[in-house]
């Protein structure tokens, strides 16, 4: 069976449907209900337009087999089929109107994911036609092709596409021939295979390498008049190969590549022996290798094959009179000595003044020397004798163009393709580096690039342009393939494919390969620029050679730096990394005050000893260097190098300021960058981190959106939207960037950091921390390779409306966002950031731990009490469920016979007068247990009072907090704890007049509070109502009120000082702070009402993480007196009569000072242990307490 399907696809792919009709029949005959078989007839049925048929099919295979892969196929192409047809004629439309890039467009946004099968080849075919898509076009079909040989439309759109480009185009008219072999083939496809075929011969070049070609279609088609005609043309035109090899060789040889020339031109003359230009052109190689006698006979060979051009070799004729002058004049010009290359043109002429070509060498001697009017006299006086100098032609073109004399220049244009084969691609080349420099925005450049390099593959210039914008953009892993022609050693390179292979490795500081391609390029081709790069390289290997012992190498680079001798800040930059590289900052600075102590600095000097002090997270000291620079003359490349790091030191002071919650001042030090002709989009990103601090999420969100959409491809501003989406809950807009992202820039740490946010947001944890893993290896690969890009951006001076000049934060509440310097690294310390907030959030952890508790006071008064609590936690969902199990011990105070008042208001001992019974100590032992579930602004728990107390009670809460504006929160919680003030209101007590038990008392209670908080000011206000209940203890109500708030006083990166005041205000019905049978022994009094002033001290440090409370106030209360058994009224009337004096407790009042202290001190032992100590005092009420507590928390998965 699984032959004859194969049998049936077989005939379907190739259009016979007669036969494939069949095969599946029989195949029906055998299984007709076998998933495989009706799948592949409803995909049949959908793919010839009978949608009825297609669906019942799949109607039958979701009976028999729903969840079988076929059945799963054919729902998705049905889908798919019916979302798709209301788009697809338009696209179709457009891409046969010849509008390719619009139906690729078109395609691509149908099909986000990629095509369904009955889609994939029109739209490969689609993508293969638009400029940007072609090279994934044509794989796409190259995949269809090799998945499925038989698929004739996939194998004519690949052989079609391969036709479109002269690359391919020998390659697909290979593979359209061998189709139209094909016996089988049906009649439309062999019309359409036909049709493309012919059509691709009429774009072959017209030479006599495309007679095969032509050959292959007049053997099948000896008539066709038109194609013969072609073929004529083209064995009797120049071959190709031969135009091609002198085309190369002049343009190695403008560029000094004579080896190359030599062999080029040799290879020319092999196919065309009486080429005058290949002869002439070989002449001048002679020349250039000091054959002069070979070179004379060679130019006036050329002179005689071509007597209409004879006078352009005359020039080159008579210098080889004076040869030795040029070779010198071309020496000295390669090395920059341009002073005595001129003396040297002089020389010569006094000899043979008729030498024009001496003459031009001259004007591109000034021209070098930026002498441009002297130079265009020299080029026109060399044209007046010799009209067709190529070398004085094309020099004067190029000051032409320069000074903005274009019409003149364009009519040299004619003259100058004429001479030099090699002018007008570059001049092509020229014209598109320039047409991409004047693009709007960075993706119009590359794509402008891309294009041109599709035509001009072998331009180093070019290659190298578009390297250098993937760079602007962070797309190193690209740049990096684009220059990989350039870069490869195993090649033969030219002198130009060098120089461009060590610009691109300086510029992406691969100093190993730059330093590979400088011992191979000429000497005499180094440039000033190269031979800076190449001193750079020096000094790479000074710092390379450094000792690897710290202190050592901070001496070793102290050494080199008290040489000075740094105009470029270059050596100090190198060493200063290094030092850094090696955790080394305090090095690293001193080896820069070294070189700014040796002497006056110059203005490049400043830029990047600020640029290195920003790196150490010290803008004082760069600001200070950049004031220095006010009022200088400075090249475009330092004007861009200041702009850049004036706007990353506003950017660091906006979000040091924003971090200690000074907003309004964070805006003024980023206005200067938000105000300039040209925002950069970093600084508008910071503007919206200050939006976002402020709990403007919705206006953070605009702004950052507004930067991608001007510079799309900015990788920071997508993830900053991710994560501003999410907050505002629009989870559709964040993984629409994340699949923009993923498409664009799948190697780059910041998409990972985005899945990451958008897994973590759905609650997804582990995938969240496998893609910060994953962000963190891309980031690690990159750094030491990157450099902040240069260039400043188009942007305009308003931010969604508003002026930039407004600060929209001076007098308003002020905010934060997370501070800190960390890594140095700023992509790195976010990812790292967000592993520990994700691995503390999410990651299942374990916390044990002592703690202990002591209450002043005699008898049951007084509590001590001894936990151990032991928590497990897990992520659930997006929230997180705990389960805690609490081993206690409780033990109150021993009472004293001395104070029988306090005795006899425990249990009966007023009527039994049993006092030596209830002076001993009390115990209970238990364990409590608890369940809790947290989720955003929802908290619920339930679990019990501890287990093995003497009374047990079941405990629960609910709580709920949601946000109600950004600086607004309600808070409304229900819950029945444990009232903990002694052994008889947290475990019971047993009376043993009555054989009862009392206690275990229980707070059933509903509170809410109402919000207003920002890190520089919070405030709060609450209310609520509380019935407590007990085992034969009288009920009770609490009623209580209170507010407060605090305002931070001080903040910096590592501390904050807070100073608040509490208003607290309580009442019980009934006074219950009594031991004897039917009270809860709680303090409960009639009024309460205190005034706290809080000052709370927090930091951190490294590992260590600190906080100190510490608080001082007035307090006042009154209690009634109390019955002694008030659940018991044959009790309460024995005392009566026992002892009427003192049958009722009395009651008590108080006012004066109250307070306390606690601390908090913890240390990150490892990166999944934390250890915790906990320490507080407080005074309140009649009594004051102490507890201090040690906690271990584990973390199974660990932190940074």
């Amino acid at each position: 069976m699984p032959l004859l399907i194969q049998r049936a696809q077989y005939w379907y792919d190739q259009g016979r449907y007669g036969n494939a009709q069949d095969a599946l029949s029989q195949v029906k005959q055998i299984a007709p209900n076998d998933p495989r078989v009706l799948a592949l007839t409803g995909q049949w049925a959908l793919r010839q337009g009978d949608l009825g048929g297609a669906l019942r099919v799949a109607a039958s295979l979701r009976t028999l087999a729903p969840d079988a892969p076929e059945t799963i196929r054919l729902d998705q192409a049905l889908h798919l089929q019916d979302t798709s047809q209301g788009e697809l004629p338009a696209i179709r439309a457009l891409a046969q109107a010849g509008r390719t890039a619009a139906a690729a467009a078109g395609y691509r946004r149908l099909f986000p994911n990629g095509p369904p099968p009955q889609y994939a080849v029109e739209y490969y075919q689609t993508l293969a036609g638009a400029v940007g898509y072609r090279d994934r076009g044509r794989e796409g079909l190259r995949a269809l092709v090799a998945a499925n040989p038989n698929d004739m439309a996939a194998q004519l759109a690949y052989a079609q596409a391969l036709t479109w480009l002269p690359a391919t185009r020998q390659d697909g008219l290979t593979r359209l021939t061998k189709l139209a072999s094909i016996s089988s083939l049906s009649a439309d496809d062999l019309a359409a295979v036909r049709r493309d075929w012919r059509e691709a011969l009429h774009w072959l070049p017209e030479v006599p390498e495309s007679t095969p070609y032509f050959d292959a279609w007049l053997k099948v088609n000896p008539s066709d008049n038109e194609i013969s005609r072609l073929r004529q043309r083209a064995s009797a035109a120049e071959s190709e190969h031969a135009v091609l090899e002198r085309t190369q060789a002049y343009q190695d040889l403008s560029t000094s590549e004579i080896t190359d020339a030599d062999k080029h031109f040799s290879n020319a003359l092999a196919q065309a022996p009486n080429d005058a230009d290949a002869l002439g052109g070989l002449g001048l190689v002679r020349m250039r290798q000091g054959q002069m006698a070979q070179a004379r006979d060679l130019l006036e060979k050329a002179m005689q094959a071509d007597p209409s051009s004879a006078a352009r070799w005359q020039s080159a004729l008579n210098a080889t009179k004076v040869s030795g002058s040029y070779e010198q004049v071309r020496r000295l010009m390669e090395q920059g000595q341009y002073d005595a290359a001129g003396r040297a043109v002089d020389a010569a002429l006094q000899v043979d003044p008729s030498q024009t070509m001496l003459v031009a060498l001259r004007g591109e001697i000034a021209r070098r020397r930026g002498r441009t009017a002297e130079a265009e006299a020299s080029y026109r006086q060399a044209i007046r004798t010799e009209p067709d100098n190529v070398v004085a032609l094309e020099g004067l073109y190029q000051i032409l163009r320069e000074s903005g004399r274009t019409q003149e220049a364009d009519m040299l244009i004619a003259r100058i393709r004429r001479l030099s084969p090699a002018f007008e691609q570059q001049m092509a080349g020229n014209e598109l580096i320039a047409q991409a420099e004047r693009a709007t925005t960075l993706d119009d450049r590359i794509s402008l690039l891309r294009q041109g390099l599709e035509d001009r593959g072998n331009d180093p210039w070019l290659r190298l342009r578009l390297a250098q914008a993937l760079l602007q953009a962070d797309q190193r892993t690209e740049a990096r393939e684009v220059m990989a022609p350039l870069l490869s050693l195993g090649r033969a390179a030219s002198v130009a494919e060098l120089q461009a292979g060590i610009y691109f490795a300086n510029q992406a500081n691969d100093f190993s390969a730059a330093r590979q391609l400088l011992q191979r390029l000429p000497r005499g081709s180094r440039t000033p620029d190269i031979r800076r790069i190449a001193d750079r390289v020096e000094e790479l290997q000074l710092v390379q050679d450094a000792p690897p012992d710290a202190e050592e190498a901070r001496l070793y680079f102290m050494q080199i730096a008290r040489r000075g001798n740094d105009p470029d800040g270059e050596r100090g930059r190198m060493i200063a990394t290094a030092l850094l590289d090696r955790d080394d900052p305090k090095g690293a600075s001193a080896v820069l005050q070294t070189f700014m102590n040796a002497g006056s600095l110059t203005v490049r000097q400043r830029i990047a000893y600020a640029g290195l002090f920003m790196r150490m997270q010290e803008p004082e000291r760069a600001r200070y260097l950049l004031e220095r620079i006010e009022g200088s003359s400075l090249t475009s490349d330092d004007s861009v190098a200041l702009r850049n790091i004036q706007a990353g030191l506003a950017i660091m002071t906006a979000d040091r300021l924003n971090a200690e919650g000074r907003r309004a001042d964070a805006y003024d030090a980023l206005a200067p960058a938000l105000t300039t002709d040209q925002p950069d989009p970093a600084a508008r990103l910071a503007l919206a981190r200050l939006y976002q601090s402020a709990n403007q999420t919705r206006k953070a969100l605009s702004i950052a959106r507004a930067v991608i959409t001007r510079y799309p491809n900015d990788l920071d501003a997508r993830l900053a939207v991710v994560r501003l989406a999410l907050q505002n809950d629009d989870f559709a807009l964040a993984e629409e960037q994340l699949r923009f992202m993923t498409e664009e820039a799948p190697a780059d740490p910041r998409t990972w950091l985005a899945s990451a946010t958008l897994h973590r947001a759905g609650g997804n944890w582990t995938a969240s921390l496998s893609d910060l893993a994953r962000a963190r290896d891309l980031r690690m690969q990159q750094i030491g390779n990157q450099e902040r890009a240069g260039g400043g951006r188009d942007g305009g001076v308003l931010i969604d409306g508003e002026s930039a000049r407004i600060n929209p934060f001076r007098n308003t509440a002020q905010a934060k966002t997370d501070g800190g310097v960390g890594t140095q690294d700023p992509i790195l310390r976010n990812i790292d950031s967000d592993i520990a907030s994700t691995t503390q959030e999410f990651a299942p952890f374990v916390d044990a731990g002592p703690i202990f508790r002591g209450r002043s006071g005699t008898g049951l008064n007084q509590l001590t009490e001894g936990d151990l609590p032991i928590t497990g936690s897990f992520a659930l969902g997006t929230g997180r469920m705990s389960l805690n199990v609490t081993p206690t011990v409780l033990a109150s105070g021993v009472g004293s016979m001395d104070y029988v008042e306090g005795l006899r208001e425990i249990g009966t001992a007023a009527l039994t007068k049993e006092y030596g019974a209830v002076a001993n100590r009390f115990h209970a032992v238990g364990v409590g247990t608890n369940l809790a579930y947290a989720w955003k602004w929802l908290k619920v728990d339930v679990g019990s009072s501890p287990l093995g107390f003497r009374e047990t009670n079941v405990l629960a809460g609910v709580e709920v907090s949601p946000q109600i504006t950004n600086q607004l929160r309600i808070r409304v919680a229900a819950d029945r704890r444990a009232v903990t003030d002694s052994v008889l209101a947290y475990a019971g007590l047993h009376d043993g007049l009555t054989g009862s038990n009392w206690g275990g008392v229980v707070r059933n209670r509903l509170n809410g509070q109402l919000e207003y908080g920002d890190p520089l000011l919070n405030f709060y206000v609450r209310g609520g109502f509380a019935y407590i209940q007990g085992h034969n203890v009288q009920d009770n109500e609490e009623y209580e009120s209170g507010a407060g708030g605090s305002v931070s006083v001080f903040k910096d990166t590592t501390n904050e000082v807070r100073l608040g005041v509490d208003l607290t205000w309580f009442k019980y019905n009934n006074n219950q702070y009594l031991f004897s049978l039917g009270n809860g022994g709680y303090f409960s009094p009639q009024s309460y009402f205190a005034l706290l002033v809080p000052v709370r001290y927090s930091g951190h440090s490294g590992n260590w993480l600190w906080n100190v409370n510490g608080s001082i106030g007035y307090q006042s209360y009154s209690s009634r007196s109390s019955l002694f058994y008030p659940t018991r009224p044959e009790l309460q009337e024995q005392l009566d009569i026992a002892d009427p004096t003192a049958a009722v407790a009395g009651g008590a009042s108080d006012s004066g000072l109250v307070g306390g202290a606690s601390g908090h001190l913890s240390y990150q032992v490892t990166s999944a242990l934390r250890v915790s100590g906990d320490f507080q005092y407080q005074k309140a009420g009649p009594w004051n307490e102490t507890t201090a507590g040690l906690s271990l928390h584990y973390s199974l998965l660990g932190t940074p």
